[in-house]
C-alpha cells in the first residue's frame, strides 16, 4: 500500500521536485494521519442538528459547534475522521471580545462592510490599532487555542479568511489609516502584502501554540499565503474550473508544500444554472462527477451542496461516496491532448487500487475506450461500472467498453469548464447509499422526492426530529405533526429504487411538545408499506417511545422504480409525526417464498366484550424466513396487527359469536397461503350496571350516568331504584 506521503496528485512538469518538497520539505510535525481511502469525503456545516451517525458518515467535519459532547458522539461512530471547528476571523469571531476600534476603516473613517453589509471587516494587519497592547491578528491564535477542546476536535477552520480585501473594498480601504486612499497611495501590491502579513502571523501563531493540530484555511480559493504552516484549503461553491489546468497545477503545488495532513476540501456547488441542467441540482449528477473526478487527481476532501442548502447549512450524500478505490497507484494521466502544450486540454485518467477514476476537462464531449484505459500504465482492467441506486443509467453494472463523457466551455475561447467524470471498477459491484425520505427536501437523498403530506398536517420544529437544520425561514422544518382523525390525513413517502433488493426499512420520529415526557403521541400509528406486484404490509408505529433514533419495521424487497413506498395516516390514538424514513440496501434476490401458516387457534378468554385467542406460530418456510406479524380479521373485516402469536379484540357486544381469521406475513410481505380461521363468541352480561354519578337537573328532575350501557325504559323505572 503506497502511503499518503508518497501520493503526488497530478502529473506536472515538476513531479520530481514535488516529490523532494513532501520527503523532505515541510511536514516536520503533524495531526494524525488517518490516510483516507478513495475518495475522500469531507462535510462543512455549521449546525450539528442532525444525528451523529449522519456525521460519522464523512472522512472530515468542519462545524460551527465547539461543544466537544457532540464532537465525541461522532468520534464513537467513527473514531478515525477529522472535525475542526470554525469561526470567521474576517467578522472579528477570532477574539473573545471584537473591538471597534480593529475595525477596517476607508479613507473617510468609515466601516468597511462585508457579507451584503451585514458585518463591518476585521483589520487583520499590522496596521490595525492596539487594544490593551494586542492587535487583533495577536490575539485570534490564543482564542481559538482556548475555546477548543483538542480530546474531542482535531483542529480549527476560518469560515473567513481573505487573502485580501479587494472585492470588499475594490475602491476604498485605508489601512495605514492616515486619511488617503491606500489604493491610490500605495496600490494593490502593497495592501495584499499587509493582508499576507497578517494572515501568515494568525498561521504562524497557531502553528507555534498547536503544532499537531490541523488548520484549515477558507479563502474560498486557491490564496498565495500561509500553504507551508496550515494543512489545507477550502475551494468554495465550486461549479466549474476557470482555466482547469492552472487548477490542477495549483492543486499539485499546493500538496507539494502544505504540512501534512492534508485536508484540502473542494466544495462542489450547483450555483450556476442553464437550460437543459436539471431543475432539482441535486440530482446533477454530471456536475458531481464532474467536480468529484477533479477532486480525484490530487488527495483532497470533495462535498457537494444543492442550491436549497445555502451557505453550508447541509451538505448531499451520493452512491459514488461509498465507492471503494483504495489508494493511487499512480500519478494522473492524460488522453486525448488538444491546445497548446503549456495548457493543454485533455482527459485525465487516474488508477486506483480497486478501480479507475476518468475525468474529461476538454470542454466539449469524448468518447472513452477501455482500449484508451489500456495503453496507460497502471491499468488493471477489465473495469466495470458499479451498480448504484441513484443514477442508474450511468452506474448501470455493466462492464465498461466505452462512454461518451460530457463538457463544454463556457465563455468562449478562455472561460469556465464543465466536464463529467466516471468512477469505474476491478470487480461488478452494487453500491447504493442509503435513501432517506424526510418531510422537506432538506434531508431527503438525492433522486428522491420528500414526502407528501395531504391534509392537517402543521410543520414542527425541534423535538429531537431527524433534521439537517431548522429554519423555517428556509422552508426547512424538523417534522409535521396532526391530531388523531379518521385517516384521511396522510403522510406518503416514496424512495427512489435504482437497484432492485432487500431493504432494511428504519422510522425516525421525534417528540411532539417542549419534552418527551408529554406522552400525547399516538401509540398505534398505522403505516401501510407498499412494496410492488400487489403486495402490502400493514404496520403499526409506537411513536410514544424511542425518540430520536432510527427504529426499524424489517426487510423488504423493493422493485425498481418508485412503485414502492409507505404511508401513514392519523387513524390513530393520539399525535401523529410525519418525520422520516429510510432504507438502506441489504442486497439479495427477490423472494417470493410465502411463510407458512399459524395452526392451533385457540380461545384463551372470553367475557361479555373481550375475546382472547392465540396460535401456534409457523415454523420456518424452505427460505428461511418465519411470519414476521399475522393480520387479524372479525366477521373478515381487518380488525388489527399482531407481532406475536396471540390477540385481544376488545369493545365486542355480549353474547354474540364472531368469525376470525388469521393471515401470516413474512418480511419480504409474501402472505400465507391459506389463513387460519375459527369462531368464538362473547357471554352474556351478568354483572349489574352501576351508578357512576348523579346530578340535580333543576327542582324536578336528576340525572344519573351508568358504568355501561342500559336500557333506557328500565333505567327510568322508579321502582328499580
Amino acid at each position: 500500500m503506497i502511503t499518503k506521503n508518497r501520493k503526488i496528485s497530478l502529473l506536472t512538469i515538476n513531479v520530481c521536485i514535488y516529490f523532494m518538497a513532501i520527503f523532505f520539505g515541510h511536514s516536520l510535525y503533524s495531526q494524525t494521519d488517518y490516510n483516507h481511502d478513495y475518495p475522500r469525503i469531507a462535510i462543512y456545516q455549521w449546525n450539528t442538528r442532525a444525528p451523529a451517525s449522519w456525521f460519522a458518515k464523512f472522512d472530515i467535519m468542519v462545524t460551527a459547534s465547539n461543544t466537544a459532547a457532540f464532537a465525541k458522539s461522532v468520534k464513537q461512530i467513527n473514531p478515525k475522521m477529522y472535525i475542526l471547528f470554525t469561526r470567521d476571523i474576517n467578522a472579528g469571531q477570532g477574539a473573545e471580545t471584537f473591538y471597534s476600534q480593529w475595525t477596517a476603516l476607508n479613507s473617510k473613517g468609515e466601516k468597511v462592510m462585508i457579507y451584503n453589509g451585514n458585518r463591518a471587516l476585521a483589520d487583520l494587519t499590522d496596521y490595525c490599532p492596539l487594544v490593551g497592547g494586542k492587535r487583533y491578528n495577536q490575539v485570534v491564535a490564543e482564542y481559538l487555542t482556548s475555546i477548543n477542546d483538542f480530546s474531542a476536535f482535531d483542529g480549527n477552520c476560518t469560515d473567513g479568511m481573505i487573502e485580501y480585501p479587494g472585492t470588499w473594498a475594490a475602491t476604498d480601504i485605508d489601512l495605514d489609516r492616515n486619511g488617503v486612499n491606500d489604493w491610490t497611495e500605495h496600490g494593490e501590491s502593497w495592501i495584499k502584502q499587509q493582508w499576507t502579513v497578517g494572515n501568515n502571523k494568525i498561521l504562524n501563531d497557531y502553528t507555534t501554540l498547536n503544532k499537531n493540530k490541523i488548520f484549515l484555511v477558507n479563502s474560498g480559493n486557491f490564496h498565495d499565503f500561509g500553504w507551508t504552516i496550515s494543512n489545507g484549503v477550502f475551494i468554495e461553491h465550486s461549479w466549474a474550473v476557470t482555466n482547469w489546468n492552472y487548477f490542477r497545477e495549483r492543486y499539485a503545488d499546493w500538496m507539494s508544500k502544505a504540512r501534512t495532513p492534508h485536508t484540502m476540501i473542494l466544495e462542489g456547488s450547483a450555483t450556476f444554472r442553464e437550460s437543459g441542467r436539471p431543475a432539482i441540482t441535486k440530482n446533477d449528477f454530471q456536475l458531481v462527477q464532474f467536480l468529484l473526478g477533479t477532486c480525484l487527481m490530487g488527495d483532497a476532501y470533495f462535498m457537494y451542496i444543492d442550491l436549497d442548502a445555502g451557505e453550508h447549512f447541509f451538505v448531499k450524500y451520493y452512491d459514488e461516496y461509498d465507492v471503494k478505490l483504495g489508494y493511487p497507484t499512480g500519478n494522473a494521466q492524460k488522453i486525448y491532448v488538444e491546445g497548446d502544450s503549456w495548457a493543454p486540454l485533455a482527459v485525465w485518467v487516474r488508477f486506483f487500487d480497486n478501480g479507475v477514476s476518468i475525468l474529461n476537462a476538454k470542454g466539449k464531449p469524448q468518447t472513452v475506450t477501455d482500449a484508451d484505459l489500456a495503453k496507460l500504465s497502471g491499468y488493471a482492467g477489465p473495469y466495470y461500472r458499479f451498480q448504484g441506486g441513484q443514477n442508474p443509467t450511468v452506474n448501470d453494472g455493466s462492464r465498461f467498453t466505452s462512454s461518451t463523457l460530457g463538457g463544454y466551455f463556457l465563455n468562449q475561447p478562455i472561460g469556465k469548464v464543465l466536464g463529467d467524470g466516471l468512477l469505474l471498477l476491478k470487480s461488478p459491484q452494487k453500491v447504493v447509499s442509503e435513501i432517506v425520505i424526510d418531510n422537506v427536501n432538506a434531508g431527503t437523498s438525492p433522486a428522491s422526492e420528500p414526502a407528501t403530506l395531504t391534509g392537517n398536517w402543521i410543520n414542527q420544529q425541534y423535538g429531537n426530529s431527524f433534521t439537517m437544520e431548522e429554519a423555517s425561514w428556509m422552508g426547512v422544518y424538523g417534522y409535521a405533526s396532526t391530531s388523531a382523525g379518521d385517516g384521511s390525513t396522510k403522510a406518503t413517502f416514496k424512495p427512489t429504487i435504482g437497484v432492485a433488493g432487500n431493504y432494511e426499512v428504519f422510522e425516525w420520529h421525534g417528540y411532539f411538545g417542549d419534552t418527551p415526557t408529554q406522552t400525547v403521541e399516538a401509540t398505534n400509528v398505522p403505516c401501510t408499506i407498499t412494496l410492488g406486484a400487489g403486495k402490502t404490509i400493514n404496520l403499526t408505529i409506537n411513536q410514544s417511545t424511542n425518540f430520536g433514533q432510527w427504529n426499524s419495521l424489517g426487510t423488504y424487497y423493493f422493485s425498481k422504480g418508485t412503485d414502492g413506498q409507505l404511508v401513514i395516516t392519523n387513524k390513530a390514538n393520539g399525535i401523529v409525526l410525519a418525520d422520516a424514513f429510510k432504507f438502506v440496501f441489504k442486497g439479495g434476490e427477490l423472494d417470493n417464498v410465502p411463510p407458512l401458516n399459524p395452526t392451533s387457534l385457540k380461545l384463551d378468554e372470553a367475557t361479555d366484550k373481550i375475546i382472547r385467542i392465540s396460535w401456534s406460530a409457523p415454523l420456518a418456510a424452505s427460505d428461511g424466513d418465519t411470519a414476521m406479524l399475522y393480520e387479524v380479521y372479525r366477521n373478515n373485516v381487518f380488525a388489527g396487527i399482531s407481532y406475536h402469536p396471540t390477540f385481544t379484540d376488545t369493545k365486542l357486544a355480549e353474547s354474540t359469536q364472531y368469525a376470525y381469521k388469521i393471515v401470516s406475513f413474512d418480511d419480504a410481505g409474501n402472505q400465507g397461503t391459506t389463513p387460519l380461521t375459527g369462531s368464538f363468541s362473547t357471554l352474556v352480561d351478568q354483572t349489574r350496571p352501576k351508578i357512576s354519578s348523579v346530578w340535580g337537573r333543576g327542582s324536578l328532575t336528576v340525572e344519573v350516568n351508568f358504568d355501561e350501557p342500559v336500557n333506557q325504559t328500565t333505567a327510568e323505572t322508579k321502582s328499580n331504584y
